[in-house]
């Protein structure tokens, strides 16, 4: 019993050893970012796999918290703003009047309202009925304007913008990033038009305090603003999973413009409303569910902000990693191990050869049936986390997995080939590979956030 139990013992450390070694080096990879497109594909894996049940999750899902989503539509697009662009200021002006006077809590605006040239007396009745919905209590969220090139243009876009800042108006960053050509995130960032919808207060970053700040604050109104910065501020800000079930929700109930603009009916009253257009196909995005417009996507990343999907803790990752290192160890040289011995019996008993050569292949399937077992449990966890607001990465566990898997293929081949050799490899092994696992525990515990 006890040779048995030692030897046991002995294989659970040599598993739980390879398997820290492993773990270590994803999790550094991961640490610093080599690691993300493999986050986006897994992302996108599971969302695609688990969408059906997300969407029916929608169907049953609360909607009383969810914002208004109020857009444009084609039709009117072309009947009232005779289907060109910037919208005319002056039938704008008239609309948001309206939507004022209903008095809603927030009302977020993904429009361009920035000046028009040549049209500066539209132009004051639009700002005007924005300060008034200010003056009645109602929190204004614009989105920034298009960059610009022309240093007159941008020096007006300025004063127009700071003047409404210091009337009370905000500004947000219509940001939305796309992960591999599809949207899978939101950007959790101080200054987007979810973040300021979200709070009344001032912060250095928001844009209205970076233009008040003077001109040369205000980069974000130049298309000379770098694209490496603002892939750092994507950076600074945290992105994190889109909740599929509000997407689909709020995509099936959004509503045009007119018809919360009926007399007599007040929809919007207290409510946080997103007004946006639906007309521009450039504002539309793919996403795992089909393609979106952005005013979706935002009001959607409102309702990711009230209820988070919020990352698995990196130590608990690290332990689940570890124990299905240890699991795919045992698995992996159990299977590994049949083929084995079953290809020396397969090139010593040619008499029997056929019989031999299907036990062989059979292990080689239960092999590959193992890992794509393996393969499943973790995509089916990851899925069933991101159902209950949660999110961790399977593809460094799969990785880690998959390497067990190679290295488990080849380690029966040369089993008690090497005698005492093989001890000593594993001695030189542990010492080559306990920096690594060190490092990597500090990163852990000590320096990553």
């Amino acid at each position: 019993m006890f040779p048995r139990l030692l030897r046991l013992l002995h294989a659970t450390a040599h598993h739980a050893l390879l398997a820290l070694v492993i773990a270590s080096i994803i999790f550094l990879l991961e640490s610093v970012g080599w690691l993300n497109w493999l986050d986006s594909l897994s992302l996108r894996l599971v969302s695609q796999v688990n969408g059906p049940a997300l969407v029916a999750q929608a169907a049953t899902g609360d909607a009383g918290d969810d914002p208004l989503v109020v857009s444009i539509p084609p039709a009117m697009y072309e009947e009232e703003f005779g289907q060109r662009s910037p919208l005319a200021r002056d039938r704008l002006a008239v609309h948001l009047a309206a939507v004022l006077a209903q008095r809603p809590d927030v009302l977020v605006l993904d429009l361009d309202l920035s000046p028009v040239a040549g049209d500066e007396a539209a132009q004051a009745q639009l700002d005007a009925v924005l300060r008034d919905g200010v003056a009645r209590g109602v929190r204004i969220v614009i989105a920034t304007p298009l960059p610009v090139e022309t240093t007159a243009l941008y020096e007006r876009k300025h004063a127009w913008l700071a003047g409404l800042c210091r009337d009370g108006v905000a500004f947000g960053y219509p940001w939305v990033p796309l992960s591999q050509g599809v949207v899978l995130r939101y950007v959790r960032h101080p200054g987007t038009l979810v973040d300021l919808a979200h709070r009344r207060d001032a912060q250095p970053s928001d844009p209205c305090a970076l233009a008040l700040a003077g001109p040369a604050q205000a980069v974000f109104l130049s298309s000379a603003f770098p694209v490496e910065q603002q892939a750092r501020l994507h950076r600074a800000g945290t992105q994190l999973p889109l909740p599929l079930d509000a997407l689909a929700r709020i995509d099936a109930v959004q509503t045009d413009l007119a018809s919360v603009l009926v007399p007599g009916t007040a929809p919007l009253a207290g409510k946080v409303v997103y007004l946006g257009g639906s007309f521009d196909a450039y504002d539309h995005f793919p996403t795992v569910l089909g393609e979106v417009s952005g005013l979706v996507l935002h009001a959607t990343a409102h309702v990711a902000v009230d209820r988070p999907t919020s990352p698995v803790s990196h130590g608990l990752a690290f332990v689940v990693d570890l124990v299905l290192g240890v699991l795919a160890g045992f698995l992996f040289r159990r299977t590994w191990g049949g083929y084995a011995a079953a290809a020396q019996r397969l090139a010593h008993a040619p008499a029997a050869f056929w019989r031999h050569y299907v036990i062989a292949r059979l292990w080689v399937l239960g092999n590959l049936l193992a890992f794509g077992g393996m393969l499943l449990l973790v995509f089916h966890w990851s899925g069933w986390l991101l159902t209950h607001d949660l999110w961790n990465n399977p593809g460094p566990m799969l990785l880690g997995i998959f390497i067990k898997m190679a290295i488990a293929s080849r380690a029966p081949l040369h089993a008690g080939a090497h005698g005492g050799s093989a001890e000593r490899a594993g001695r030189v092994d542990l010492m080559l590979f306990l920096p690594v696992v060190c490092v990597a525990l500090y990163v852990l515990l000590f320096a990553h956030h």
